[in-house]
C-alpha cells in the first residue's frame, strides 16, 4: 500500500497528537488535511484487504496495531472470497 497526498503527491503523513477519530491527519508535505484519524484508518484497511485479496491469499489477516485504542488487542481483518 502506498500513499500519496492529492494535492502535492507527498507520501508521509503527519498524525494528530492526541489519536482520538476525529483527529486531523495532514499531508507532511503540505499541511493539506487527508482526513479524520478514523477516516484514515478505515482507507488504509480497505487498500490492505483489496492487496490482499487481489493477491490470490484467502484467509484472515492478522495485524497488531498498537494504536487500536478501541480493543486494545490485535486488529484482524476479514476479506469476503
Amino acid at each position: 500500500m502506498r500513499f500519496a497526498c492529492e494535492s502535492c503527491g507527498h507520501p508521509a503523513v503527519s498524525l494528530p497528537a492526541e489519536l482520538r477519530p476525529d483527529g486531523v491527519v495532514r499531508c507532511q508535505g503540505c499541511g493539506a488535511s487527508v482526513g479524520t484519524w478514523a477516516e484514515f484508518k478505515t482507507r488504509a484497511t480497505q487498500a490492505i484487504l483489496h492487496e490482499h485479496t487481489a493477491s490470490g491469499l484467502a484467509g484472515r489477516i492478522f495485524a497488531p496495531d498498537p494504536l487500536d485504542l478501541d480493543t486494545g488487542g490485535p486488529s484482524v481483518l476479514s476479506a469476503a472470497y
